[in-house]
């Protein structure tokens, strides 16, 4: 093993200590430069990843506060109107008349309609025309269902199977999501 060593080294050609030694120091700083760009590569990477997350987080926030704004109005008329139909203060003929006033303060295309919970018609036929999922069986509390169109809030009325549901349209929302860019 020894002795094929040495004919190896003695068959490579005598190159002189001078070019040898730029050889290395052209290897180093190849392999210095190399290594310090590579790392200040990683180093911006992740923090890019970093500021991307939180850019998104950002317009996250301002989003969901965006439709928590535009579908405030419609959750306090639900939470507003319920009330008022389960302790009949709104008899037959006053009762058109107050869903429409409640309807002037939603943005424009809304509709607000009192529906039987248990009822297997779908939300479109009471909210003219904007196709929504059938109404659940039994809601818990007030519900948000989103709807081809839209938003619809759901809010069941106590001591009664009547729902109010109170339909925005999206076409709203992008107007208020667009104050905000």
């Amino acid at each position: 093993m020894q002795r094929r060593l040495r004919q190896w080294i003695a068959s490579l050609p005598r190159l002189p200590i001078r070019l040898v030694l730029i050889g290395l120091f052209v290897l180093q700083i190849f392999s210095a430069t190399g290594l310090s760009g590579y790392l200040c590569y990683v180093y911006k990477q992740q923090q890019t990843a970093v500021a991307t997350e939180r850019t998104l987080q950002i317009v996250s926030d301002r989003l969901q506060q965006a439709m928590d704004r535009y579908l405030a109005e419609a959750q306090q008329i639900a939470l507003g109107l319920a009330p008022a139909v389960e302790l009949n203060l709104l008899d037959g003929d006053s009762r058109p008349q107050y869903l429409q006033q409640q309807q002037h303060l939603l943005p424009p295309g809304s509709a607000i309609a009192l529906l039987e919970t248990g009822s297997p018609g779908e939300l479109d036929a009471s909210l003219a025309g904007f196709a929504a999922p059938t109404l659940p069986p039994h809601l818990d509390g007030p519900t948000l269902q989103p709807a081809s169109q839209g938003v619809v809030a759901l809010l069941p009325i106590r001591a009664s199977t009547q729902t109010v549901a109170v339909f925005v349209p999206w076409s709203g929302l992008r107007s208020a999501l667009e104050a905000i860019a």
